[in-house]
């Protein structure tokens, strides 16, 4: 099998051509952040647009330096949920448009699905496993029983961590995307100078909350301001173990709870963006053989929005469901990844 993946959800256009042995016989990557970056933030309207401009020509392109042809596709799968709805809708239709005019399957690929499954492109993972998925946008804790049965265990009350890391860099005058300069930033400070707090969970609770984090660092720069150099070094270290601390924190409750429940897993998953952070994922593997459990977490060129993961998802779907025809799914900005791989 080969597949052709259309990743489109936010601010990252990509294409990808995947076979069923998981190599990326071509990848193209168009990353939008300057065009957002003086705005601090995403502009739906402005992604959508990028999303038209580049497609296209990136379709084309990857294509060729794949070297195989339109024909010898088996599928095409595009993101179609969740994310945002008009720039969705652009990778959704030219997906579907291929799709037609080739008489191959479109499949519809659940963004967050896709995230949870990328890791056994690098991988041998057995099922059930426990996955942190944790991006700009999503942080859920989730047990992958097989590729059509996900079981939420926790999921952000508030803010996403990615999003979190990108609002105290704006606070602290560093540019767009702001994970990236706090994990640099947090390499020259020192994580326990400057203390934040971790919120309160009921016993059992494995949901997540970052917003009374971003609250205390936004009162620590007001009452201290102006902020120097140092002290945004030490701000941003403390940032970053706090967060790793909550990862832990929930893990461990979810370790417990799975042990309760007689749910063996097998590993300890961690995908999203925010994975791609060096220090979380150092903690989260201390952490992991604590539970003699091994962490496992895609390459960092595969932990961000790109469209190697959704042409995999593809071919897990065409593994499991290989009569699969999508061409009548609608986008959807909001969608439970409870079902898997299952529309």
């Amino acid at each position: 099998m080969i597949v052709l993946g259309i990743e489109t959800s936010c601010d990252e256009t990509s294409v990808a051509v995947v076979n069923e042995e998981a190599e990326v016989l071509s990848q193209k990557t168009w990353s939008q952040y300057k065009e957002h970056q003086k705005f601090g933030g995403i502009i739906p309207e402005i992604s959508a647009r990028a999303h038209i401009k580049r497609l296209p020509q990136m379709i084309q392109n990857t294509i060729e330096e794949s070297n195989i042809s339109l024909k010898e596709l088996s599928a095409i799968s595009a993101t179609s949920g969740p994310g945002l709805i008009g720039s969705l809708i652009i990778g959704t239709m030219i997906g579907k448009s291929i799709s037609s005019s080739l008489g191959k399957p479109f499949l519809a690929i659940n963004h967050l699905t896709a995230h949870a499954l990328t890791p056994r492109m690098s991988f041998h993972i057995s099922f059930p496993y426990l996955l942190l998925l944790t991006s700009g946008a999503h942080c859920q804790l989730i047990v992958v029983q097989n590729p059509t049965n996900f079981k939420i265990l926790g999921t952000t009350l508030d803010d996403a961590a990615g999003e979190t890391f990108d609002k105290i860099a704006r606070s602290l005058g560093l540019p767009y995307p702001g994970g990236p300069q706090i994990e640099i930033y947090a390499t020259q400070g020192n994580e326990n100078k400057i203390c934040f707090p971790i919120p309160k969970i009921k016993i059992g609770e494995m949901n997540f909350s970052f917003s009374g984090l971003k609250t205390s660092v936004m009162n620590y720069i007001q009452k201290n301001s102006p902020i120097n150099k140092d002290m945004k070094f030490d701000i941003a270290s403390g940032v970053q173990k706090t967060i790793c601390d909550i990862f832990e924190q929930n893990i461990n409750v979810a370790c417990k709870y799975l042990k309760h429940h007689s749910v063996n897993i097998t590993s300890i998953v961690i995908s999203g963006g925010v994975a791609a952070n060096k220090k979380i994922r150092s903690r989260l593997t201390i952490l992991a053989h604590k539970h003699n459990l091994e962490l496992i977490s895609p390459p960092p060129n595969l932990c961000t929005d790109n469209g190697a993961m959704i042409a995999w998802a593809g071919i897990e779907k065409l593994k499991i469901l290989p009569n699969t025809q999508d061409i009548l799914f609608n986008p959807r900005s909001r969608w439970n990844v409870e079902g898997g791989l299952i529309s």
